[in-house]
Formats: C-alpha cells, sequence, structure tokens
C-alpha cells in the first residue's frame, strides 16, 4: 500500500510545483512596460496627412473617425488613426502574433482584367529589431462595401514591435508603419 501512495504523492507534488507560476518584482514588469513604450515611441507610425488622400469617384470613402484613407489613386488602403495593432484580443493571441486582414483599393483594378489579384505582394519588415521578413497570403477579390472590387489579403506579424507594411501591385507601391503591442 505504501508503494502506491508515494509514487502518486511525488507525481501530486511535481504537478503542483509545475503550476507554479514565477512572480516577478514589479520593478521588471515596469522595465517591460517602459522598454515596450519606448519602442513604440521610436516606431514612425503613418499617421494621416495634413492633406488627406480622398479615394475617386465612384468608390467607397466613408469610413470611421479613428481611420483615414492612405495613399494614391493608384493603391491605397485604410488605415488606424492610432497606428497601433494590438495583440491582446486577436485571433492568434494565444501564438503571441498578430493577424490582420488588409484591403487595398486601385483605379481600374477589376474582375475583367484579373479575377484574382495575383499580382499584389505584401511583406512586413521589423524595423526595431532583426526578423525574418514576413510575407502576407495570395489576395482574393473582395467587395467592401460596394460593388466596386477591391484586394484583401491576411498577414501574421510573428511578435511585438515596429513594422513596415509593404505592399506592391504592378509598378505601385505603398508602405505604411505600425507598431505592434502586446
Amino acid at each position: 500500500m505504501r508503494s502506491c501512495i508515494f509514487p502518486a504523492a511525488t507525481i501530486a507534488m511535481f504537478a503542483l510545483f509545475g503550476l507554479v507560476v514565477p512572480r516577478y518584482p514589479k520593478s521588471t514588469h515596469s522595465a517591460l512596460a517602459s522598454a515596450e513604450n519606448e519602442v513604440a515611441k521610436a516606431c514612425p507610425i503613418t499617421k494621416p496627412p495634413a492633406r488627406p488622400f480622398v479615394p475617386p469617384q465612384p468608390y467607397w470613402r466613408d469610413h470611421n473617425p479613428d481611420q483615414f484613407w492612405y495613399g494614391t489613386e493608384s493603391l491605397w488602403t485604410l488605415l488606424g488613426v492610432s497606428g497601433t495593432w494590438n495583440i491582446r484580443g486577436n485571433v492568434l493571441e494565444n501564438g503571441a502574433a498578430y493577424r490582420t486582414k488588409l484591403t487595398y483599393w486601385r483605379r481600374g483594378f477589376g474582375l475583367r482584367r484579373e479575377s484574382e489579384p495575383r499580382r499584389l505582394t505584401v511583406v512586413a519588415k521589423r524595423l526595431d529589431r532583426e526578423a525574418p521578413i514576413v510575407g502576407a497570403e495570395p489576395a482574393n477579390t473582395v467587395f467592401l462595401p460596394t460593388n466596386i472590387p477591391a484586394m484583401m489579403t491576411a498577414i501574421d506579424i510573428p511578435s511585438i514591435g515596429c513594422w513596415e507594411i509593404t505592399a506592391q501591385y504592378r509598378n505601385d507601391s505603398l508602405n505604411f508603419y505600425v507598431s505592434v503591442q502586446p
């Protein structure tokens, strides 16, 4: 009987210690938060331009007050005014990464010319630290919120930091900067 109790007690003890999460002093948490804030401050996040871009007619022009149009008639997108993407609450939160869908418009893009926008490529490059360049998924044609087609892709940003997002379609490119935060 004693031989059964000892292994069970040992397993229970290791299980209990396995659940103990190391506690760091508050100063460590403050230092980490401070470092993240410094990275965010140093990131050249794309802000709304002084002279806002307005998509040409008949393209969709409305947006929320916390968004702005960014680009030219050759290639444009809709960005958030804050310039930050937050991992918390994102679909990839458990993986400590950030997934987002990016939508781009281009004057003249249409289903007759190209049913799927294979020529759209989007990459993300981390600016504040060495990291591999991240490529987006192949783009699809979408209709948001009108019957005029746009190009949409998804990209998974693997870590917090300052990221440059570059989209290229044919000979036109558009880049912007975001700070990915926890």
